[in-house]
């Protein structure tokens, strides 16, 4: 029998340990936290979004994965959303697929999928160890030794790390010492403060949500952008869009010290002439009317008051009393508002890490080190990421299998 230390309690780690089913092989699960599988809990507004129906061999993984696309497409080519769903229902979790391919259990709670997926791992061998900070890793003749902040080591013959996207930085050191490279860390899935929220008018939007709406970010000569929901809040825009920027341009913000120009188009797919006409005809068509009370393309009352307070127009006067130049600023926020990023909210915990152990150093066939035998990666720590809507443990579970499954093959 084996041992493998399995070092950190998350997705990845734990699903790996499941996926082994006992085969020669024991893991034994480090973890930090009080619990294991504690991020899992909190996903989804503890429903946990735990795959994409999108998240096929022929889909774009370069639109659901800023680092990593061509890694996650061969790790999917045996590891899909089919795949991980009818792992998941042999833990006893079956699932369902919502309109927007997000796929949750059918329990709809986190702590259930969870609880499934530690009871695989248990009938798999598999031993937690909590409050275990590992904070070094040394080859030992054939195996490892692990060693943790309370002074006590264990030796291994596999190691799989697996700790998430913070590290230690002496386990980071050791890891160095052993010849890996590490990606540049930044936070990823952030909201956005934006310096129009202190704004009167910016009061008009918060709570509100719109669909579709295109936003964008250029800094330096790099241009990014998304398409999504967004969230207006008190402090400036979250949703599932703002969280996609913020992945795609996660380093880039991070190097402009989240101080960047914005935009948003709220009718992303209408051609200007067409936006013109609609305002047009308010002057012409609506002119008696009040134009608080009326709007133009189905905008939501709280939006179009903003836009008209941004554009200079009182909400009291008549369609037939806007002034030209004001009718041109109400065009021209139509079809795009350009917006000051000032940084993120404090109060608004990133979800994932960018950066991480160098993909070039793993072999994502198996998930092993190229460099040193017997050391795996999965999850997070790998510098692998993708946007909202499930991709992120997806990874965790496809690199988890993919360790396992290359355990089982070595070890049978």
């Amino acid at each position: 029998m084996r041992t493998l230390a399995v070092i950190g309690g998350g997705a990845a780690g734990v699903f790996c340990a499941a996926a082994l089913d006992g085969k020669n092989i024991r893991s034994e699960i480090f973890d930090a936290a009080e619990f294991p599988l504690q991020k899992v809990r909190q996903t989804g507004g503890g429903r946990c979004n735990f795959t994409n129906s999108r998240i096929v061999s022929s889909a774009n993984f370069g639109e659901f994965y800023p680092r990593g696309a061509n890694n996650m497409r061969k790790l999917v080519s045996k590891f899909d959303v089919d795949a991980c769903r009818k792992a998941f229902e042999r833990f006893g979790v079956r699932s369902k697929v919502e309109p927007d391919g997000r796929v949750f259990p059918e329990s709809d709670s986190a702590d259930f999928l969870a609880d499934k997926l530690i009871n695989a791992a248990c009938q798999s061998g598999a031993r937690f160890h909590q409050k275990a900070r590992a904070v070094s890793l040394k080859k030992h003749f054939d195996g490892f030794v692990v060693a943790f902040a309370d002074g006590s080591e264990f030796f291994a013959d596999c190691v799989l790390v697996a700790c998430g996207g913070v590290w230690n930085p002496q386990l980071k050191m050791s890891l160095e010492n052993l010849g890996h490279g590490f990606a540049p860390f930044a936070p990823s899935l952030f909201a956005m403060s934006l310096a129009e929220a202190g704004s009167p008018a910016w009061a008009e939007l918060s709570g509100l949500s719109m669909p579709n709406v295109q936003i964008g970010v250029k800094i330096g000569k790099k241009n990014f952008s998304a398409r999504g929901d967004i969230l207006f809040a008190h402090f400036g825009i979250s949703g599932p869009a703002t969280l996609a920027l913020s992945a795609f341009a996660a380093l880039e913000l991070l190097e402009a010290k989240y101080s960047a120009d914005l935009f948003l188009r709220l009718f992303p797919d209408m051609p200007e002439g067409r936006i013109s006409k609609e305002v047009e005809a308010l002057r012409n068509k609506r002119g008696a009317s009040k134009i608080k009370n009326v709007s133009v393309l189905g905008i939501p009352s709280a939006a179009w008051l903003y836009l008209l307070k941004r554009a200079g127009i009182n909400p009291d006067s008549l369609c037939s009393e806007i002034p030209g130049d004001a009718a041109k600023s109400l065009r021209r926020l139509l079809s795009e508002i350009s917006l000051r990023i000032t940084g993120k909210p404090p109060h608004k915990g990133e979800f994932v890490t960018c950066g991480g152990i160098e993909r070039k150093s793993i072999d994502f066939s198996t998930m092993e080190s190229r460099l040193v035998k017997n050391l795996y990666f999965a999850g997070e720590c790998i510098d692998i990421d993708g946007i909202t809507g499930g991709f992120n443990l997806h990874a965790a579970w496809a690199t988890g299998a993919a360790a396992g499954g290359s355990l089982i093959e070595q070890f049978l």
